[in-house]
């Protein structure tokens, strides 16, 4: 693991998609090249998509884990978002990425318990045990202000993801945490859209469409979240890790966040890919050693 200043090699502008790797079966690739020459419909039916994570199965090994936490439930638009609580003291929030849930940081539980802190994890709107079909960026970082609300006051974060990208967003809107850890986030969520229609096929008037489609949705253009123009104003110390042979979001965007973060420091990695390093021994250590430089 080798600490090092961050030097952005990343193009707000680029096309490059090769660092999305994984094609979308073929039906949903034929599908969207059949209507590929109807973009409007297309881009809607592909935002749906967008916005819908994947509910993955919780390995048994992270779901133990989950066993001997104190549920925490968060109030959220009538309903509550569920969270797992363990240990005592100063709060560190877990944040999941797409597609995510809570019990992902299985291996930062017991190194946080044992540096006095009081581990909290959620699974976010949609997402793992939590309500709901549909989320974005926007609605996930409200949620994490409401769990501010309930746990807080939040001595860190750690953040992984789409959740590091959410974080920040909630940091625009007066989220307060100490100290923040992102592992692996995105910097554009432009780009993350051209990933996702490079993935399912959906050619560049689709993709176009599509955004146009989420941004009502959410109600703001997309650009108004790129991470680092937001990053610029924070004042909170971040150590940012990163793996160089990250195939789900390049090491460049995390770069780019952690130059434009002030007093950012980014940790390169190499051969834990974008989640393998969740669970390596010495990214736990630093992200904790780093929190308790807090105090």
């Amino acid at each position: 693991m080798n600490s090092t200043v961050a030097a952005s090699a990343y193009s707000k502008n680029s096309t490059n998609v090769r660092s999305w790797d994984r094609a979308a079966p073929w039906p949903i690739r034929a599908a969207f090249r059949a209507i590929g020459p109807f973009p409007e419909l297309a881009g809607a039916a592909a935002g749906r998509l967008f916005l819908t994570p994947p509910r993955p199965a919780v390995s048994p090994r992270v779901a133990d884990v989950l066993t001997h936490g104190e549920p925490v439930q968060i109030p959220w638009r009538g309903s509550a978002l569920r969270a797992w609580s363990w240990g005592t003291g100063p709060v560190v929030l877990l944040v999941h990425g797409w597609g995510g849930y809570g019990a992902q940081f299985a291996s930062f539980v017991p190194a946080l318990r044992m540096s006095g802190y009081r581990a909290v994890a959620i699974d976010g709107p949609a997402h793992g045990k939590s309500p709901g079909r549909r989320t974005s960026l926007v609605e996930f970082a409200e949620a994490l202000l409401r769990t501010a609300d309930t746990v807080g006051p939040l001595a860190g974060v750690v953040a992984h993801s789409f959740g590091g990208a959410s974080t920040a967003i909630a940091m625009s809107r007066g989220f307060e945490p100490g100290r923040v850890v992102f592992v692996s986030p995105p910097a554009d969520p432009v780009m993350v859209t051209r990933r996702f229609a490079s993935a399912m096929g959906l050619a560049e008037p689709g993709r176009r469409a599509m955004q146009a489609w989420i941004e009502r949705q959410i109600g703001a253009p997309m650009e108004r979240f790129d991470v680092p123009t937001l990053a610029a104003g924070f004042g909170v110390p971040l150590r940012l890790f990163h793996d160089r042979e990250d195939h789900e979001i390049p090491w460049q965007e995390g770069a780019a966040i952690a130059d434009a973060w002030p007093g950012a420091e980014l940790v390169t990695t190499r051969g834990l890919g974008h989640y393998r390093i969740l669970h390596d021994s010495e990214v736990v250590h630093g992200a904790v050693e780093f929190l308790e430089g807090g105090r």
